[in-house]
């Protein structure tokens, strides 16, 4: 009873970081597919430990929303980087497009690999932690604040102070609503399947 829990909000960090990567790397006019994939398994290598031959869960869902923001957006950035200064080898003509791109994406993923699988390794080294729950530990406080009523109220007044200046308010703060939101309906409904009571109390 619990699968399509667990492969729809279960899975809502991985399917984000895949969805945000390849709305960016459209913008960018990039390949958006390969971004997307890239920017997937960095999210996969630092949030799922294989621990006694068992691959962790825990951060695949709404606690590793943040971090799949985090690295949907880094991991495009870093194959901007490569597209905009042309550093890609030079293939025959004779080899086809799709083969060459997959070649050229080995590079920036490469890359990618390197900066956060060694952030994941410092972490682990100074905190004992990994780097999704050390950002987690960083923004369960603000998320927190911001999911009471005080702090919900707060965020609203001042996407309607913001219209006062001619700007967006609702575009402005929908992100962080929608982000907080998600993540809290999320943590609701792990304390729903524990049988424990719903104590978030956005979306709740």
């Amino acid at each position: 009873l619990t699968a399509p829990f667990n492969l729809t909000v279960g899975m809502i960090g991985l399917i984000s970081c895949f969805g945000i990567a390849h709305a960016l790397a459209e913008y960018y006019r990039l390949n958006p597919a390969m971004n997307g994939m890239v920017a997937s398994t960095i999210f996969l290598l630092v949030c799922t430990p294989i621990q006694k031959g068992k691959i962790q869960l825990d951060f695949l869902g709404t606690n590793g929303l943040f971090i799949a923001i985090i690295i949907a957006l880094c991991v495009v950035e870093v194959n901007q980087f490569f597209e905009k200064r042309g550093i890609q080898l030079k293939l025959p003509d004779s080899i086809p497009s799709m083969v060459a791109t997959f070649v050229n994406t080995l590079l920036p993923l490469l890359v990618n690999i390197v900066i956060f699988y060694g952030i994941n390794l410092i972490s682990i080294a100074y905190f004992g932690k990994m780097f999704p729950e050390v950002v987690m530990n960083v923004l369960t406080p603000a998320t927190s604040a911001a999911g009471s009523l005080p702090g919900f109220l707060l965020i609203v007044t001042f996407g309607n102070l913001l219209w006062l200046f001619g700007v967006n308010g609702s575009s402005i703060i929908f992100p962080i609503v929608f982000t907080l939101g998600i993540t809290e309906t999320g943590m609701n409904a792990e304390l729903c399947k524990q049988g424990a009571e719903m104590t978030h109390l956005m979306n709740l």
